[in-house]
């Protein structure tokens, strides 16, 4: 297939995802990005999109500054807009702490994605090709990594609301620095990309012709083809974890409830998945690698456990549910404070802070009571104020069916309430004695007579928002 048909059939499945009208190419003035870059002028010509040539300058090198121009000469003899962007990525890299090749990578996509964001239906095209395709496949199985990362640059990519579309992935290095020679292609050479001081460097110079020489000549279509072997199988485990959390779990921030049965009966594969996507669900800003994610589904087989999280938080597992928390023995955790609330003869309120639903009504005395310990119903004869508080050191309750009274604090043991919960638990009062702690223990007190028609039901339901 010719370059130019390849890069059209890749343009036909974006399109087929994102209808656009105008693509924002990163081009670096390297050979694989003229290459790119001129193939797209061949076919705006019949597709009528509207072609922007972005250059990122990364502040790395003095020469950088003949790159900018050479691609602002392309753009402008191609009659294409030209974007300048300028970041500084050493001085960057110092602030963040990370590498100088991952802040380069990070930078250059946020310009890119502020670029597309000025133009109408837009998607972002880099000139990625094979050989990028097997080095970055080497560098994930060095590190160390799943399906997800052994699929390599994905062809088609959502970022941010903006499709990034690889259109060169089945094409080696050596076919497009043929490709600019037989079409007369100015480019530059940029002299960072023999410099061994980087990883991804070694990896091109050393490590791969090295496999090539000893081990397989053909390495880079290997890993390649690889890559979209394991995209495939990626993408098929994805949309079976997807399907299976729709169904058995309810994820909100911080909070998620799931279905152990279920759970279990997943094969092992399957349940790392899901435990990594609820994860990334109850809270994506916090990073979980291979053992965290490999402890929490330890946990959930067991049922309970919990993991110390950075930033001053715990994932804790309980009662089929996982709920990231600040740690209490942490600095950072927040002082939670009730403020008692009067339940009236007819309310519902949401203490959404600490995450309860509770609704009281007036109704006729029922002729049978549920057994849930989720409700609760009190006799209105001497209309007593109904009180919801936090727990406190010392709160004690008479258990119906029990004699004499139990600490909370043992009630909260015997229930395998671990000590961070227990903080944020709703008792209810009448005067200073408790009467009734939800889902766990009533009280003997206070109980409902059936001489009188009618009765206050209170219930309290665990609320899945934040």
């Amino acid at each position: 297939m010719e370059l130019v048909e390849l890069v059209e059939s890749e343009l036909q499945v974006a399109k087929a995802s994102m209808p656009f009208c105008t693509i924002v190419a990163a081009v670096s003035g390297g050979a694989d990005s003229m290459a790119l870059l001129h193939l797209l002028v061949q076919l705006r010509v019949t597709w009528s999109y509207q072609l922007v040539v972005a250059h990122v300058h990364h502040g790395i090198r003095e020469t950088a500054t003949r790159d900018a121009e050479l691609v602002r000469q392309m753009a402008a003899h191609y009659k294409c807009t030209f974007v300048l962007k300028k970041v500084n990525v050493p001085e960057a890299a110092k602030t963040s702490g990370e590498s100088v090749e991952t802040t380069a990578r990070r930078l250059r996509y946020e310009q890119l994605m502020e670029v597309a964001a000025t133009y109408e239906s837009p998607i972002i095209a880099t000139a990625h090709h094979m050989d990028d395709q097997a080095e970055t496949v080497l560098d994930r199985l060095l590190r160390g990594t799943g399906l997800q990362g052994l699929a390599g640059i994905l062809p088609l990519r959502k970022l941010q609301g903006v499709y990034v579309i690889r259109p060169l992935l089945q094409v080696a290095k050596k076919d497009l620095l043929e490709y600019a020679k037989q079409h007369s292609l100015p480019y530059e050479e940029d002299e960072t990309n023999t410099l061994l001081d980087y990883r991804r460097n070694r990896i091109r110079h050393e490590l791969i012709p090295h496999l090539e020489a000893y081990y397989n000549p053909s390495i880079v279509n290997t890993l390649a083809h690889e890559a979209e072997i394991v995209r495939a199988e990626n993408e098929l485990m994805a949309k079976l974890s997807e399907d299976f959390v729709a169904l058995n779990v309810k994820c909100s921030h911080r909070l998620a409830r799931y279905d152990q049965e279920a759970f279990l009966r997943l094969p092992l594969a399957l349940q790392r998945r899901v435990v990594k996507l609820v994860l990334e669900c109850i809270d994506d800003k916090l990073q979980f690698g291979y053992d965290e994610v490999e402890a929490v589904r330890l946990f959930i087989t067991r049922g309970r456990g919990r993991r110390t999280l950075k930033g001053g938080f715990q994932l804790v597992i309980q009662n089929a549910s996982l709920e990231v928390m600040r740690d209490e023995r942490s600095e950072y955790a927040p002082v939670i404070r009730w403020t008692p609330a009067t339940v009236d003869r007819a309310s519902f309120f949401s203490i959404r802070g600490l995450k309860w639903l509770i609704e009281s009504l007036v109704v006729e005395m029922p002729s049978e009571f549920s057994r849930t310990l989720w409700d609760a119903w009190f006799s209105l004869e001497d209309e007593p104020e109904l009180v919801v508080r936090g727990w406190q050191e010392g709160d004690r309750i008479k258990p119906f069916g029990m004699e004499g009274s139990k600490l909370l604090s043992d009630v909260f043991i015997d229930h395998k309430i671990i000590r961070e919960w227990r903080r944020s638990y709703p008792v209810f009062a009448i005067g200073k004695e408790v009467v009734w702690v939800p889902g766990l223990v009533r009280s003997r007190a206070h109980l409902v007579r059936k001489d009188i028609p009618l009765a206050l039901r209170v219930s309290v339901r665990p609320a899945m928002e934040d």
